[in-house]
């Protein structure tokens, strides 16, 4: 083999390498066909999830969250990676709250409200990554 594809190799599996390392995997089950990829990790990603579902608790009729809450365990399985932190759990609250009151979750087409889309757009918002950053940093990387 050559020396130049020697190089070439070894610059492939470099890159391979360093490219699984910057996420977290999770999977479900023992089937890999499940497996999530999170950039972000998993602390930060249920933090985010959780305050996703509290958007979506804040602006959508409370019979809408009884029946989300009777068919899917999204929160209960956020909460419990978390911790069941209180102080977590009242941020997540709060956020959600504070969101709920700002202009852009009143957007509307056609006369119907684009919550879901508005909850999703402050999930994956910069701003909130730097929130759960900051509380990953001070609850759960000691």
């Amino acid at each position: 083999m050559g020396k130049m594809k020697k190089n070439i190799l070894l610059i492939y599996l470099l890159s391979a390498f360093f490219a699984c390392k910057t996420a977290s995997t999770i999977y479900s089950g023992e089937d890999s066909l499940n497996k999530v990829m999170l950039h972000e990790g998993v602390w930060v990603s249920n933090f985010k999830n959780q305050v996703f579902i509290q958007c979506l608790y804040r602006l959508f009729p409370a019979d809408f969250n009884a029946k989300l809450n009777s068919l899917d365990g999204s929160s209960a399985a956020n909460l419990d990676h978390l911790g069941y932190n209180e102080k977590i759990r009242d941020a997540i609250d709060s956020l959600a709250i504070s969101f709920s009151k700002r202009n852009e979750t009143k957007w509307t087409i056609e006369n119907r409200n684009v919550t879901i889309n508005v909850c999703l757009s402050y999930r994956n918002s910069i701003e909130l990554d730097s929130i759960a950053l900051r509380f990953y940093n001070q609850y759960s990387a000691k």
